[in-house]
């Protein structure tokens, strides 16, 4: 707890906990009680509620326009104004996208159910501007790992403290 937080610790504890029912149910290892059953779990913490603030926006999205990686732009520009989540958009498949109904239709998230993400006018405007990409991805072959990485110094280039790339919000623009 001196080093993970509360939610980490809890998640390390339920994969431990399911490797060994699976063990006791699939492979008839005998336990009589899942250890980890017994260990008291900590809290989980509170969840972050970090956005962005006063003029963090133009700055972020400049230093973001100054980066080597030329998609991370448009990729922290559709977070912003659309809400979706970092594996949403970097699996999103130009033909999950519709930009004549103006909508993204995400077949799989994080809760496992499929969903439509509403395109304002800004998301489409930065749909329209990417290049082609030979994979059939919106962003092409951008990695979670490249993406990380380029986002973390255009935060810093920009001066914004505290700043993760799951810490956005989806703009409330009017739907035109």
């Amino acid at each position: 707890m001196k080093v993970v937080s509360g939610a980490t610790v809890n998640r390390e504890l339920s994969t431990l906990s399911h490797a060994i029912d699976t063990a006791r149910r699939e492979w008839e290892v005998y336990l009589p009680v899942n250890p980890c059953g017994l260990v008291r779990r900590p809290p989980q913490g509170r969840p972050r509620n970090r956005r962005l603030q006063g003029d963090e926006e133009q700055r972020l999205l400049g230093a973001c326009r100054d980066a080597r990686n030329a998609w991370l732009v448009h990729f922290v520009a559709l977070a912003i104004e659309t809400g979706m989540r970092r594996s949403e958009l970097l699996g999103l498949l130009w033909p999950n996208v519709d930009l004549e109904r103006r909508i993204a239709f995400l077949p799989v998230t994080k809760n496992g159910e499929s969903r439509g993400v509403p395109l304002s006018s800004r998301a489409l405007a930065i749909l329209r501007g990417l290049p082609a990409s030979s994979n059939g991805r919106v962003f092409g072959e951008l990695t979670t790992d490249a993406l990380q990485q380029s986002f973390k110094r255009a935060v810093r280039r920009a001066g914004i403290a505290g700043l993760r790339l799951h810490d956005h919000e989806a703009r409330l623009a009017a739907m035109e």
